[in-house]
């Protein structure tokens, strides 16, 4: 939401899955809940007592949504 990444994450028409650690001090939640919300068919998974490194903490295939 800071930077322009060149096209418009509404345009977005593959599909998305976004993995969003509660307690991420360096991408918020709610800038996470805004791409969940704007990227057309998103599936955003919140892992509620987790960081920024979701992946190292919780093994990929047992994200729970």
């Amino acid at each position: 939401m800071t930077n322009h990444w060149g096209f418009r994450v509404e345009g977005i028409d593959v599909p998305t899955f976004g993995w969003q650690g509660a307690n991420d001090r360096n991408v918020r939640r709610p800038i996470g809940e805004h791409y969940g919300r704007t990227i057309p068919g998103a599936v955003l998974t919140l892992c509620e007592h987790e960081g920024h490194f979701v992946f190292y903490a919780t093994p990929f295939a047992s994200s729970a949504r």
